[in-house]
């Protein structure tokens, strides 16, 4: 009987399946001690519903994040950091909610495996591609130089000399609002195509110690549009007597007036010997001969 009983129950025990190491109730028990650590463990899924605690590196081939802790750190859906976390490989967050984060005295450290900058980011294009931009400080004499560089047009688009504690901005500077731009500095503009200023509006106030510029049409004449000032001393009762052209003067080297003027235009003809100014439309002579 013994034996028959055996036969029969063989076969179910050899093919049967793993049955669960459980505790007797729940938050019971453990495997291994701080003090005797297994050497190794192999698993296909790891669920953790609490903390994850490590005194050595863990070694993550893939990971969703819901709650838990890294080498001690804390890590929530929010990506929120608590201290410093090492990955030595690639972090994918597919989460348009997703943030990163570093409390106040702290700093977020993010490596561009290419040595040349901090961070590179790839910007997606709404699923036509993206845009790979590179951001951080690149040693530049005895100091960094912070720059933003474009992968697309291979070029340093932003560049902050930390030695001479200038700014250099490759293509166009578009400064759009209704309030003032002040440039503690100077301003310098180098490039290969022209600056446009679009028109304005006139100042109806003068600033101690600075001056204000702006474009818009001579007299409201259509097509005069030309720079104009207005000075700290300015302040006539007048708005158009505080609004200032900044003359500006054709040089012509062929016999006869320009075909064209607006008021307070210059016209000095290397030529004819003189020097002649558009006022009341019409040119007048200013200098007859020299």
């Amino acid at each position: 009987m013994k034996r028959l009983l055996f036969l029969l129950l063989f076969p179910m025990l050899l093919f049967a399946q793993t049955r669960n190491i459980v505790p007797r109730a729940a938050g019971q028990g453990g495997i291994g001690t701080f003090a005797k650590p297994w050497a190794t463990s192999y698993f296909d899924t790891v669920n953790v519903l609490g903390p994850l605690f490590g005194n050595g590196p863990i070694n993550i081939g893939s990971y969703s994040i819901t709650s838990g802790l890294i080498n001690g750190q804390e890590i929530d859906a929010t990506a929120n950091f608590t201290g410093t976390a090492t990955i030595g490989g690639k972090l994918i967050v597919n989460s348009s909610g997703s943030t990163f984060r570093a409390d106040a005295g702290a700093g977020l450290f993010i490596d561009d495996p290419t040595g040349l900058y901090n961070i590179t980011v790839n910007f997606s294009r709404g699923g036509t591609g993206f845009e790979r931009w590179a951001f951080g400080t690149v040693l530049n004499g005895t100091a960094d130089d912070f720059r933003i560089y474009n992968y697309q047009t291979a070029q340093v688009s932003l560049l902050i000399d930390h030695a001479t504690n200038q700014v250099s901005l490759v293509g166009n500077l578009s400064v759009n609002g209704t309030g003032t731009n002040t440039f503690g500095g100077n301003l310098a503009i180098n490039g290969t195509s022209y600056n446009t200023f679009a028109a304005g509006t006139a100042p109806t106030t003068s600033v101690a110690g600075k001056t204000k510029v702006w474009v818009q049409n001579v007299n409201g004449v259509s097509g005069t549009a030309s720079l104009f000032e207005r000075t700290e001393d300015a302040n006539s009762a007048t708005d158009a007597e505080n609004q200032q052209v900044i003359v500006s003067a054709i040089i012509k080297s062929s016999t006869g007036d320009p075909t064209y003027g607006h008021e307070g235009l210059l016209c000095i003809n290397t030529f004819d010997h003189t020097v002649k100014i558009y006022a009341g439309g019409g040119w007048r002579t200013f200098v007859s001969t020299w």
